[in-house]
């Protein structure tokens, strides 16, 4: 009442009231002096507004931040608030990470953390956040210390609203010495990449001196059944060749693209088996599957017997026809089919006694793929190989 007798002006203070249903409430009181000519002396006048809402707000506000403010001093992360172009808070871990003190960085524009590759990104898209224009949560730039050093931080970035104005915030993650560990990584593949391809290179060139080696060797015999079994050993040695020829070329050394790799064998294998004056059509049917050398090479060497086969026994009595070969799969499971319209096989066949080296081969492939050969002998041959990937 002093206070308020003793000044013309308004005098505010807060006071705490009883209500009558016995809850408590905080007012912020507005009183004043009335002049004497318009009342009484000692008289005043109040109005009065009920903050106890605010006063909370406040109260939860001001934990909050002390939440914050605790959680980001002791964090070994580097933490920092923006608003407009320049830094209002960073937290130690900062001042550490870039070698700044916090007066120095909120002296700074945030981008210019930044190397100079990457200011442009880091202005572009903070002021782009501020603007609600949104944009990545997380990306990684380089940035320079104080000191002139390079580094890389993964940074986390987000928006929240900090004393009534748009403020973004970021996080920023050390991972200089992770990118330094992915190069090494990195460059220590592909020299691992360029060995493995010239060991396919020779390979695939030792396989080739080897048919040629064959080829010489055969042309010093008359007998036409020997060179027709040099012949043929040079056909499978060419099938492998060809298997470490397209890994060679591949872009990944673990997998070969098989209807690629089916596709040039059975052209290799129309150059060599059928006679000039005869037309066997060859279709090929085959999903571009990626498999790993250890099928790719058995199911090469499994179709050349078997074409080879049909070229010589199916269509023997020198008629034309057609030879289709199919190759499926899906969750891990394939199936490999060679099926022609030729003469077909007598009926009481059975492939499991044959002594003829050809399909003798077959079986050990079908073995070493793990897996299952159906023939059926109907109108033609076909050969039914199911296995797994």
């Amino acid at each position: 009442m002093e206070k308020i007798l003793a000044q013309d002006s308004w005098h505010v203070f807060n006071n705490r009231l009883r209500c009558k249903d016995g809850s408590i409430v905080t007012c912020r009181v507005h009183s004043r002096r009335i002049s004497e000519e318009d009342s009484q002396a000692g008289a005043f006048e109040s109005y009065q507004e009920n903050i106890t809402e605010q006063l909370a707000a406040e109260e939860a506000l001001r934990e909050s931040e002390e939440k914050f403010r605790v959680l980001a001093e002791t964090s070994p992360v580097a933490v920092c608030l923006f608003q407009g172009d320049r830094h209002i808070y960073v937290n130690p871990a900062m001042e550490r990470m870039f070698g700044y003190s916090a007066d120095e960085l909120c002296r700074m524009k945030f981008w210019e953390l930044a190397h100079d590759d990457y200011r442009e990104l880091i202005r572009a898209r903070g002021l782009g956040r501020l603007a609600g224009q949104g944009g990545p949560g997380q990306y990684e730039f380089k940035y320079l210390t104080k000191k002139g050093k390079e580094g890389y931080v993964l940074i986390s970035a987000g928006m929240l609203e900090y004393h009534g104005h748009p403020t973004g915030v970021a996080s920023f993650l050390d991972i200089t010495e992770r990118k330094r560990t992915e190069q090494l990584i990195r460059a220590s593949l592909e020299e691992k990449e360029v060995l493995l391809r010239e060991i396919h290179h020779r390979v695939k060139n030792n396989l080739q001196v080897i048919s040629s080696l064959l080829y010489l060797q055969s042309q010093k015999f008359s007998d036409e059944e020997l060179q027709t079994c040099f012949s043929e050993s040079q056909n499978r040695i060419c099938s492998m060749a060809l298997a470490h020829e397209q890994l060679y070329q591949s872009k990944n050394l673990a997998e070969v693209s098989i209807k690629t790799y089916l596709e040039n064998l059975v052209r290799q294998q129309q150059q060599i088996c059928p006679s000039a004056d005869q037309k066997i059509d060859c279709r090929l049917a085959v999903e571009d599957i990626p498999l790993d050398i250890e099928k790719v090479i058995p199911c090469g060497l499994l179709i050349t017997e078997l074409l080879s086969n049909a070229y010589k026994h199916a269509f023997a009595d020198g008629r034309n026809g057609q030879v289709v070969i199919s190759l499926h799969g899906g969750a891990g499971r394939f199936e490999l089919t060679v099926a022609d319209d030729g003469i077909g096989l007598p009926a009481d066949f059975d492939h499991g006694q044959v002594k003829t080296l050809g399909l003798q081969l077959v079986s050990a492939l079908v073995d070493q793929l793990n897996g299952t050969l159906e023939l059926e002998n109907g109108n033609g041959t076909c050969f039914r190989v199911r296995f797994s990937g």
